[in-house]
């Protein structure tokens, strides 16, 4: 059973930036799964906006649950540099699978982790996608990374998050199942962001 946790409504700042903090701070949930005294999710409190209250309730849903979905909301930006096609949460969701890669070489553990990044209005940036997802699974030390796949499919996923272009990034991969298209909702409530967190 899942344990919801709003730990934020008011994300913002450079989605990259964005993107690779809330996957330091998964893996640091995952990592010190049952101990978070020894974790450092404190550390993450200003960059993502969390109040004393979702620490509180995280340090207390983490004893009874190996199960948790941590919820973000609000609205981040990118500061274009490339000629790419994308969306803030397209890119957030990128940024987080890579720096996912970079911390999957120091894990030690068995769980996954799922990340999700949507606009509620269902388009993001000048594309018909609302988002896209991304995972990590560790079990008996094996490894399955999207970044893998991504690679093994001839696509390189630092040079399309260079480029501004996760769009065409996630259309590409995996023949573009990992893209979310609801299409327009008629609704605006800002992002959402969902982070799955699973102990084996």
């Amino acid at each position: 059973m899942w344990s919801p946790i709003i730990m934020t409504s008011s994300l913002q700042g450079e989605a990259s930036i964005i993107g690779r903090n809330l996957a330091r701070l998964a893996f640091d949930i995952l990592g010190n799964y049952g101990d978070v005294n020894n974790s450092n999710v404190n550390v993450f409190r200003e960059v993502l906006n969390i109040n004393e209250e979702a620490i509180s309730l995280l340090t207390s849903t983490i004893r009874n649950s190996t199960s948790l979905c941590l919820l973000f909301g609000g609205e981040t930006t990118v500061t274009v540099n490339g000629k790419g096609r994308g969306g803030r949460n397209q890119e957030m969701v990128l940024a987080f699978s890579l720096e996912t890669e970079k911390l999957s070489e120091q894990f030690n553990g068995d769980g996954e982790i799922s990340f999700l990044s949507g606009g509620t209005d269902g388009i993001d940036g000048p594309t018909d996608a609302a988002g896209a997802l991304t995972y990590f699974i560790c079990r008996e030390g094996q490894v399955q990374l999207q970044t893998d796949d991504a690679r093994k499919e001839g696509l390189d996923p630092e040079k399309f998050l260079k480029d501004n272009d996760s769009y065409n990034y996630f259309s590409q991969l995996s023949e573009g199942k990992y893209l979310l298209k609801p299409g327009h909702t008629g609704t605006n409530v800002m992002d959402i962001q969902m982070v799955y967190i699973h102990k084996y």
